[in-house]
């Protein structure tokens, strides 16, 4: 950063040191100064295309000028937001411009703060629709780190630690057609 702050050692010493260790093994110890659209830049004004797109904001690319624009002018508008006792009108805006975007038996949104969450509320809503408590999901599958997003992982990796964790999750291959249609028969 300008100011002088070195953010990989700050995050050494404040978050994760294994992390820096890793991108230091690896070769990887950027230093970056900026960001635009599908770039990175580092501190030696080299360019990276970055080509992570699982996270949301990032598939508009990064310090998107409309995206910012949008963000100002809701900071601008100083609007109460995340109100406990009470709603936001951007929420109810927001929600009404993408329920017009859907199909209409899709009547309401629900707003979560991350792909973890989304998934926890996902299982939730298919248990209490369909009465039935087992989930089936992919091996080696990814869902979060939260406890029904691990037991609904696949990646032993991210579940030896933490198990046993919730029961009634089940597991099948990929591309492995039987196994899905036997579990989904039980």
């Amino acid at each position: 950063m300008s100011d002088g702050y070195d953010a990989l050692e700050g995050y050494a010493r404040a978050v994760n040191p294994q992390f820096v260790r890793v991108l230091r093994t690896i070769g990887f110890d950027k230093r970056w100064a900026g960001a635009s659209g599908a770039h990175l830049v580092d501190d030696d004004g080299n360019r990276y295309l970055d080509l992570l797109g699982g996270f949301g904001m990032f598939s508009v690319g990064r310090n998107n000028p409309r995206v910012r624009a949008a963000l100002i002018d809701v900071l601008e508008r100083e609007t109460a937001s995340a109100v406990q006792l009470g709603v936001s009108p951007l929420s109810g805006q927001l929600a009404e411009a993408l329920l017009a975007r859907l199909p209409s038996r899709l009547g309401r949104v629900l707003f979560t703060s991350s792909g973890t969450e989304a998934v926890e509320a996902a299982l939730k809503m298919g248990r209490a629709a369909t009465g039935r408590p087992r989930v089936v999901s992919l091996d080696h599958a990814f869902h979060g780190l939260t406890w029904a997003s691990l037991s609904a992982g696949g990646a032993e990796e991210f579940r030896r630690k933490f198990e046993p964790l919730i029961p009634d999750f089940v597991r099948v291959p990929l591309n492995d057609l039987d196994a899905l249609e036997a579990e989904l028969r039980r």
